[in-house]
């Protein structure tokens, strides 16, 4: 039911670029909510607690029937016709923050859908379970099988906060927080409001959609450039030392913490490898590497 009404934000952005999906987003945000009040009236009065064996079922359940619901708005929508596959394919994608699009001619899709695909990335990103934990009353009973259910990194035993409920809501508002400032940021670097919307849900995710079918080339900005690549490796790093980070004003754990170090020193050596590789072959334009060299000496 909550999932429901991440259906509606949509509804904004057809009414501010006058599109006629309207009905798309509406019928799809009642299909789920009533779905969802008839999986939940026969089971209100249940109270049992929740073990771990029936934490990863939940988890993986509820995944899987997200999915199928999520897709509904590319089904019900003709701008353009799109397959079933398709439509679960992208939502799926969007929702496990994975990236990859079957979808093209994004400049002519709707603006509505294209905002819609780029949310799944903002809500899977963040975690659908932790949500619920934080929002939900009736799993605050159990919500620790679920948190370790759906919870990555060193940190999934230890609670950031005395109840678990409060543990996802500070994760939650650091997870906004670094939205909000990458969009901000995508914004004052030159990029539309929605586009920075769009590419900010995607960068703190780490799903990388985009709303051109040229993805993040079509800027060819290199402040947004390094502005993304910044943004893409704070969202990949654990929440957990963010949340550490804030507390204690340090940044010296993100290095002694086993899992961020050998992450930061992967991305290094990659990055090293791959640039230079392509100085090598001489890929860059001139232009390019004028703009390297000035942002090298400022």
């Amino acid at each position: 039911m909550p999932f429901s009404l991440t259906m509606l934000p949509p509804l904004i952005v057809t009414w501010i670029y006058k599109e006629s999906t309207t009905h798309v987003f509406l019928s799809s945000t009642i299909a789920t909510f009533v779905l969802g009040i008839i999986l939940w009236f026969p089971f209100r009065k249940l109270n049992r607690e929740i073990h771990g064996r029936e934490g990863f079922l939940i988890v993986a359940l509820l995944w899987v029937a997200l999915s199928f619901m999520g897709a509904l708005p590319f089904l019900i929508s003709h701008y353009p016709t799109i397959s079933f596959v398709d439509a679960l394919f992208e939502t799926v994608s969007g929702l496990t923050t994975t990236g990859t699009t079957v979808f093209s001619n994004l400049d002519t899709m709707p603006r509505s859908l294209i905002y819609y695909r780029s949310q799944l990335q903002f809500v899977g990103g963040g975690g659908i379970i932790l949500l619920g934990i934080a929002i939900l009353p009736m799993l605050s009973v159990g919500g620790m099988q679920l948190f370790r259910a759906e919870m990555t990194g060193p940190f999934k035993e230890e609670r950031l906060a005395p109840r678990i409920t409060q543990t996802a809501k500070m994760l939650w508002v650091i997870y906004v927080g670094l939205n909000l400032l990458c969009i901000l940021s995508f914004w004052m670097g030159g990029m539309s409001f929605f586009d920075a919307v769009a590419h900010g849900f995607g960068a703190i995710s780490t799903g990388g959609f985009g709303t051109h079918d040229d993805s993040f080339a079509h800027f060819h900005h290199p402040i947004l450039e390094l502005l993304g690549i910044f943004f893409m490796m704070v969202g990949a790093i654990n929440f957990s030392l963010h949340f550490y980070a804030a507390k204690r004003g340090t940044f010296r754990h993100y290095w002694q913490d086993l899992e961020c170090r050998t992450y930061l020193i992967l991305w290094l050596a990659v990055s090293a490898l791959v640039a230079l590789t392509l100085i090598y072959y001489h890929i860059f334009e001139k232009n390019d590497v004028a703009i390297i060299k000035s942002l090298l000496n400022f």
